[in-house]
């Protein structure tokens, strides 16, 4: 059996897809793509790269500091917007998604065309907000797809706890967590206590400079919580693992292999597609470095699936 821990499937981007609103969501989208690097932005009546500074206020991550240039989803793998009377793109999507959307169905054939039996649906904003839209996934594709559930901003507390419990009976059978934020905190023990009765698996959506920043807090949460599995998604980032030319392994990779629960999804062409062509050479060596390590046990295969076609 072939699993792929790091598929999607969504509903038009320019659609409410579980925010408050169509606007909600598109300023969800354009926070994201303003501090998207994979990507370059580029001008549309010429096609060249300029720099990727006009979409948000860099000083105010608040909703005020978004700026005013008529972004909006087009086809094909656009975002678009206007600003200063001139037209302006970025293709976070390949430019095969024609109609800016990727359906159960669609992900299906995708899966039975390569020989793929399972996928794992994880979560990002850009996407939508997706817990009451996986339900009906599960219901019609629970054989082949596992989709996470993300918690809601009150998780720790009562409602917060009979929404994670009621969405694990419904057949969520992991979350997702987007940086640390509080996690480790003492008043989210309630809310671990019931991962852990509920049998989910955690998986972690970590910013490549989160890595670096792991500390005390989540060694300790590793320590008291040894019987939750956990997956790092898109783990071991290029930039954690070359230094001065050659790959090494982070001194974080050494304390995190003495922990059995945690596992690492390696899905380099999506985070350097951008950086190296197909067959991707140092990829293939930083796979190797980690299958030496940790051994094929600790590792899972991502692939961002269809993001991951912008590239290959």
């Amino acid at each position: 059996m072939i699993i792929d821990s790091h598929a999607h499937v969504f509903p038009f981007l320019g659609s409410r897809a579980g925010f408050p609103s169509e606007q909600a969501h598109l300023d969800a989208i354009q926070s994201g793509m303003h501090k998207h690097l994979a990507q370059p932005v580029r001008r549309k009546r010429d096609h060249v790269i300029v720099e990727n500074n006009m979409l948000w206020d860099d000083d105010n991550p608040s909703i005020k500091g978004k700026a005013e240039v008529n972004f909006r989803v087009t086809k094909h793998g656009r975002f678009e917007w206007r600003k200063d009377g001139v037209d302006y793109y970025i293709h976070y999507m390949p430019p095969n998604l024609q109609t800016m959307e990727a359906s159960p169905e669609f992900l299906k054939i995708m899966m039975e065309y390569v020989g793929i039996d399972r996928a794992v649906l994880q979560c990002g904003a850009a996407y939508g907000k997706f817990n009451s839209y996986y339900i009906n996934v599960i219901q019609e594709y629970g054989d082949i797809f596992i989709p996470l559930y993300e918690p809601e901003p009150d998780a720790r507390k009562e409602k917060g706890l009979r929404q994670l419990s009621l969405h694990s009976q419904l057949g969520f059978r992991g979350i997702w967590v987007a940086g640390f934020q509080n996690y480790f905190d003492e008043k989210y023990n309630d809310f671990w206590d019931l991962v852990e009765e509920l049998d989910l698996v955690v998986f972690w959506g970590l910013h490549p400079n989160e890595y670096n920043e792991m500390n005390n807090d989540f060694i300790k949460w590793l320590e008291n919580r040894s019987s939750i599995t956990n997956v790092m998604a898109q783990s071991f980032p290029m930039a954690c693992l070359e230094a001065q030319g050659t790959l090494r392994l982070p001194s974080y990779a050494f304390t995190l292999a003495e922990f059995s629960n945690v596992l690492f999804e390696l899905a380099f062409p999506i985070s350097e597609g951008a950086n190296e062509d197909y067959p991707f050479p140092k990829s293939r060596e930083a796979v190797a470095l980690l299958y030496d390590f940790f051994g094929s046990r600790r590792l899972v295969w991502g692939s961002d699936i269809p993001n991951v076609e912008r590239y290959c």
